[in-house]
């Protein structure tokens, strides 16, 4: 039975939801895929509502850019929090809301990291201003969330140097307070709308990743660091979004296909 076929899909911890294809960066390692739709603010709500009732345990809001859907964010997330699900929601930090440290709904933050020093950083990460500056104002404005934080690098060819910045900016961080709950490192995976046409640019060579990682965990074991090799055939994640067609998902391995809800689902 190929997994187009199979009626009921893998079990799965983690909901990963796209909830719009928008954003307001355009790095050049974007995983992320254009040809999926915002889901409506009705579409969402009947998404958390399966996700509490199929036993998932936790939700993570992304996208595209998560504080740009129309849908209501802090609403969505208070939604699932209502219904037992452990609320996360992974954003560049350019548009956060002014309140956002006070967001109770959210019970993690998941930044983006890329180096410790902001010129190497902001090539990876472009956008008006300087987005290393955002992300160290994000961090002190959540460094004391009750939860912590969760920061995520993508480890890439040639990012050696710019990995080790990161983490001794974040052991910098955590002695000054920051209640930092993992560091995720991302392999570069050559997919989506930036990421297929660098490859030849950020792709690791065999046994690079291994080596990358191993030298991270060596020379910083006081840190949280959670390896991520293939993020989109995850044992324990499965991914949501929308179409045309309706509500997809994918996960866990390489199941695919689309999702019947027990309410309508309506796409923006």
């Amino acid at each position: 039975m190929s997994p187009m076929q199979l009626r009921h899909p893998p079990a799965a911890h983690v909901a990963v939801v796209f909830l719009t294809p928008r954003c307001n960066m355009s790095c050049p390692y974007c995983g992320s895929d254009e040809g999926f739709s915002e889901l409506s603010r009705q579409g969402a709500w009947a998404l958390v509502e399966h996700l509490s009732q199929q036993g998932f345990e936790s939700v993570v809001f992304g996208g595209g850019e998560p504080t740009l859907w129309r849908g209501g964010l802090r609403e969505i997330c208070a939604a699932a929090r209502a219904r037992g699900l452990l609320v996360q929601v992974g954003t560049n930090a350019l548009d956060l809301p002014a309140d956002a440290g006070e967001w109770r709904e959210v019970d993690r933050w998941v930044l983006p990291l890329e180096a410790g020093e902001a010129e190497a950083h902001n090539r990876l990460r472009p956008s008006k201003g300087s987005h290393h500056a955002a992300i160290l104002k994000a961090l002190d404005l959540f460094s004391a969330h009750p939860s912590g934080v969760t920061v995520s690098s993508v480890a890439r060819l040639g990012g050696e140097a710019d990995l080790e910045s990161a983490a001794r900016l974040l052991e910098s961080k955590v002695r000054s307070g920051l209640r930092l709950h993992s560091w995720t490192l991302y392999r570069f995976q050559p997919m989506g709308r930036h990421g297929t046409a660098n490859a030849g640019r950020f792709a690791l060579g065999p046994g690079e990743w291994e080596a990358t990682a191993s030298e991270l965990r060596r020379r910083h074991p006081r840190l949280p660091i959670i390896l991520r090799p293939d993020m989109m055939h995850s044992k324990q994640v499965a991914f949501f979004w929308g179409s045309q067609k309706g509500l997809w998902r994918q996960g866990p391995g390489s199941w695919q296909g689309p999702l019947e809800l027990d309410s309508p689902l309506a796409l923006a």
